[in-house]
This record gives structure tokens, C-alpha cells and sequence, in this order.
């Protein structure tokens, strides 16, 4: 009588229906990045305070036992630089603190749609979110605020994590620039449905036709 022994080694036959996820895991965890916080200037990635994406075996290798990036698990920080009497860009963020205060609030319009089963709020939700990146180039854009990013300053929108860098709804929405001076700016984003007023003027226009109908319905009396 003959027996069959199984090596320890031996891997355990995967049913055919589960190869290709085994196959798409290994091409995931192949290809899997992750976001890091650069704490030095790292030539051909980033300068200190900026916020990259690496692979993670680069970030467990080289830039964490060198100290040159941190894991990002709660949002980017801002990070302090060695200051000298020949450096004035301090003193631009402050006087950039002063500007942006005054600042009146910052508008978008985004195509967006009603949200589902709540027909009584008045928000919309965006079709693409607007990021707090696009906030930074909107100020930048209209503005000329070139140095609203990392290291210099963090946006995050107030009430939200962190880890959350994006405003889905329409409404007015609460944000923060926090400063490498240490101040904190306020600031107030307003973004409207974009085409709502043509919508609103077809709502209208098909209210006043159904009245319309209604009313020649009540003035033609049967014979």
C-alpha cells in the first residue's frame, strides 16, 4: 500500500477561480504607493514640508532611516526652517497674512447634482471635488499668492480630518491656511451649481405651462 507524503513546503492548490485575484493582488502590492511628508530637500523628489508619492519600499529604505520623510497618517504639517536676519520670507507671510484676511470669499461654480433621497437640503453634490490644491492655484491665479503650499502653508477645511482635501457639495464651506509663522487664516469658499439659474428658469417655464394647461382644462365646459 502506498502512501503520499506532503512536504511542510508545499503550497496548497489554489481553485482556478481564484487565480485572478491572486494575480491582482500581486500586481497591487507591485505597484502600491503611498504619500509621505519630505522633512530635508531630496533632489529629483522635493523640497522640505512638500507632500510626495513614493513607493514604499523607497520611503522603508531610504528616506525613513535617513530621516529624510515622515509616514503621512494625519495630514501634512508645517515644518519649521532655520531663520536668519537675511531671510525675508517671513516677513511676507505676514504681510500675505494681512492681504488674505481681507480677502472677500472665494467663488466656484461646478456642474453638480441633486442629492439622493434628500429632496429638502438645498446642496448639490460636485460631479469632481474641488480639492484645497485648487483652492491654493485659484488664489494664486486671481491673486498672485505663489507660496500658499508646503512648506510655507497647509490648508485643511475646518471640521473636517485631516486626510480629508476636498469639498464635495455645494454651500459655503469653512477653511484654514495655517502659515510657517504660526498664523492661522480663515477663509470662506462658496461654490454654486453651475447652470442652476437655467435650470431654475425651465423649472419655471414648465411650472407655467402646466398651469397654463390647467387652466384651459377648467374654462372649456361639456355641452
Amino acid at each position: 500500500m502506498f502512501s503520499l507524503r506532503v512536504s511542510p513546503t508545499t503550497r496548497p492548490h489554489l481553485p482556478p477561480s481564484l487565480a485572478p485575484v491572486l494575480r491582482r493582488y500581486r500586481h497591487l502590492k507591485a505597484h502600491r504607493s503611498i504619500q509621505v511628508q519630505l522633512l530635508a530637500d531630496v533632489p529629483g523628489l522635493g523640497q522640505t514640508g512638500t507632500v510626495q508619492t513614493v513607493a514604499p519600499g523607497y520611503m522603508r529604505n531610504i528616506l525613513y532611516p535617513y530621516k529624510k520623510a515622515r509616514y503621512l497618517v494625519q495630514g501634512p504639517k508645517i515644518l519649521d526652517r532655520a531663520y536668519s536676519p537675511q531671510d525675508t520670507s517671513l516677513d511676507e507671510l505676514n504681510t500675505m497674512a494681512q492681504q488674505l484676511i481681507n480677502l472677500p470669499e472665494i467663488a466656484f461654480e461646478r456642474p453638480a447634482r441633486p442629492r439622493p433621497f434628500s429632496p429638502t437640503t438645498s446642496e448639490s453634490l460636485l460631479y469632481r471635488p474641488i480639492s484645497l490644491s485648487d483652492v491654493a492655484k485659484h488664489l494664486s491665479d486671481a491673486y498672485g499668492y505663489t507660496r500658499l503650499q508646503p512648506p510655507d502653508a497647509v490648508f485643511s477645511i475646518v471640521g473636517k480630518p485631516a486626510t480629508v482635501a476636498g469639498l464635495r457639495s455645494t454651500g459655503t464651506h469653512a477653511i484654514h491656511v495655517t502659515l510657517r509663522s504660526g498664523q492661522v487664516i480663515p477663509l470662506t469658499v462658496l461654490i454654486r451649481r453651475k447652470g442652476r439659474s437655467q435650470d431654475a428658469e425651465q423649472d419655471q417655464g414648465l411650472a407655467l405651462a402646466t398651469e397654463d394647461q390647467a387652466s384651459s382644462r377648467t374654462l372649456v365646459a361639456p355641452s
